[in-house]
């Protein structure tokens, strides 16, 4: 399972460094540019931590509404915002609601990253949704998942808690399946 966090950073990205560290999982953080710029100190820990960093657009727009010079921007500046942070230029973009289209793929290409999307879908972002349900939807989803499914997760915009516990349950749960 490969965990991946839309919408940083937070203070939400700030709860699941350690429990990722603690579980030794390293995830793919999807950060939004505007909030790199309010928490810089943060994308570079999560860099640090050895986690991976994409782009996830600077206003999070759906792409796919914008013309060819609305996506360039966008990823140019959650791109520049990344690299004022101390990031490496990111690999990978994660278009915003996942609308994407061919003419948005080639986009991301021309700017040097490849279009990574998910294969679960725990629907953390909904309201209401119970740490216990994510989870549940979590182990439902990837038993018709390729190996080692893409788990799309959030840890910005809105109240994550529910996805933080829920995080930290699934790999309390794998880690005592290890041993």
């Amino acid at each position: 399972m490969i965990f991946t966090f839309d919408d940083g950073p937070s203070e939400h990205t700030e709860e699941l460094l350690p429990i990722l560290h603690a579980a030794g999982v390293t995830a793919t953080f999807f950060m939004v540019g505007e909030c790199v710029e309010r928490r810089p100190d943060l994308a570079m820990r999560a860099f640090r931590a050895g986690h991976r960093i994409g782009n996830h657009s600077h206003t999070h727009p759906p792409l796919t509404s914008l013309d060819h010079e609305g996506v360039r921007d966008e990823l140019r500046r959650c791109e520049a915002a990344l690299k004022r942070a101390g990031v490496p230029s990111p690999t990978v973009c994660r278009p915003p609601y996942g609308a994407t289209d061919e003419r948005v793929r080639k986009l991301i290409e021309l700017e040097g990253m490849e279009q990574l999307l998910w294969d679960v879908d725990p629907e953390d972002w909904r309201d209401g949704v119970s740490e216990t349900e994510i989870g549940a939807r979590i182990e439902r989803q990837i038993q018709d998942a390729p190996p080692d499914p893409v788990v799309l997760l959030h840890d910005g915009r809105g109240d994550r808690s529910e996805t933080v516990e829920a995080v930290r349950r699934l790999l309390s749960r794998r880690g005592q399946r290890r041993r």
